[in-house]
């Protein structure tokens, strides 16, 4: 599994949207999000969302001495001595400069704009004046969690797994190597590593962008078939995988019960007892307060308990409802005639409750997504958080000798 993107690293509580359309490239929206930086005075963050695409810079410093300062000469004079729009403006000049040149050259053939004026009547697109002109028009928004939440819904992280391509060479391509060819040390560290590469020959440097060779088990490999297989039109389903379908049933049940008893202890118990204690918490303790208190045991948690309990009785009252009926079908062979009429009859009968328990699976697992999200969102502050109250001579320390509450808010 390999993670592809980050999320933006952005909080509603430290930075400000602000936004205006750009009318070089399409009259889209350009977002900035500007606040101080959290991590060294005297700097900014500053957040750019274009056509061009997301761009955060976590820590800028305002100087005059940087070559990103001379856009704020060519803004409105009126702005150059505010702080906020010098930030803007500088911010998104650098945007720009950082800009690919391939990014650069595709936005300026789908937004051509400037097309038919004479040279020097505009400001060039990506230029001094095309960042000041944009920062000066910059409004301050009203809704700047919405667009965040919106944003990290839509730019949320990706992951990558495995993917099974088939590379291919023109014929000749690939020369194997012969023994003696292996006796010969070449001062390239990467052929040192993989001699194998020199087989490919002028196609080496390609080959060397897919990574280094990694051993993956052939019974881990899926390939889909390269035609369709004619599938029997009837199918027999035996006493024995009856039994087994029934089987992996009750363990998926089991699963989430024990999943269901871990949050319960984390949320009725766990965490329970550190907010009351926090409640009782003296002036000038090192104990941790409600507020850190609700970051390290967020909302979300009792959220996701009340969804995996509700979602847990629906698949324990499937199991409790086909359980005479499932004894009774296991006595038998099931033959289901594929594609005829018998079969769409038998469609409606389900004596293992695999059908029921899939239709749960439909209506719940969208109600999953928003308290898993923000969950997951929070967990990113959960080491630090931790190391924080463990390293204090606190409550939560002397509270936490067995380490149930790390182990607990790891486990999710």
């Amino acid at each position: 599994m390999v993670r592809v993107t980050d999320e933006p690293a952005l909080s509603a509580e430290h930075v400000t949207l602000y936004h205006a359309t750009d009318p070089l490239l399409g009259h889209l929206p350009v977002l900035i999000f500007h606040g101080p930086s959290t991590t060294a005075n005297y700097t900014v963050q500053i957040h750019v969302y274009s056509p061009a695409g997301l761009q955060c810079f976590p820590r800028l410093t305002i100087s005059p001495s940087s070559p990103f300062y001379s856009v704020v000469n060519y803004l409105p004079r009126e702005w150059q001595g505010d702080e906020i729009y010098r930030g803007l403006a500088f911010g998104l000049f650098k945007y720009f400069t950082e800009l690919p040149e391939v990014v650069k050259n595709h936005l300026k053939h789908t937004y051509p704009t400037t097309r038919g004026r004479r040279p020097g009547s505009g400001p060039a697109l990506f230029g001094e004046q095309h960042a000041a002109d944009l920062a000066a028009n910059m409004i301050q928004s009203e809704n700047t969690a919405e667009v965040i939440a919106t944003l990290q819904t839509a730019l949320q992280t990706q992951h990558l797994s495995n993917v099974d391509i088939d590379f291919v060479l023109p014929p000749g391509a690939i020369v194997p190597l012969r023994p003696e060819d292996l006796e010969d040390v070449p001062d390239d560290d990467d052929d040192i590593l993989d001699p194998t590469l020199r087989q490919y020959g002028g196609y080496t440097p390609l080959v060397k962008l897919f990574g280094e060779p990694v051993f993956l088990p052939t019974a881990r490999l899926r390939r889909a078939p390269s035609k369709p297989t004619a599938l029997n039109r009837s199918k027999s389903f035996t006493r024995d995988q009856k039994v087994d379908l029934r089987m992996k049933l009750g363990e998926l049940i089991d699963t989430e019960e024990r999943y269901v008893m871990k949050l319960n202890e984390l949320v009725k118990h766990i965490a329970d007892d550190f907010r009351q204690s926090a409640k009782s918490r003296v002036r000038g303790s090192l104990s941790p307060s409600e507020e850190e208190l609700e970051k390290l045991f967020p909302r979300s948690a009792d959220r996701i308990l009340q969804i995996n309990s509700a979602f847990m009785q629906e698949l324990r009252n499937v199991m409790n409802d086909t359980e005479d009926e499932a004894v009774r079908d296991m006595e038998t062979t099931t033959t289901a005639l594929m594609g005829s009429k018998l079969g769409a009859s038998a469609k409606a009968k389900d004596p293992s409750g695999a059908l029921a328990v899939a239709r749960i699976f439909l209506e719940w697992f969208p109600k999953f997504t928003d308290c898993y999200q923000e969950y997951i969102r929070a967990s990113q502050h959960f080491p630090t958080l931790l190391n924080s109250f463990l390293d204090q001579q606190s409550s939560f320390r002397q509270s936490d000798t067995d380490g149930r509450a790390s182990r607990a808010l790891h486990s999710y």
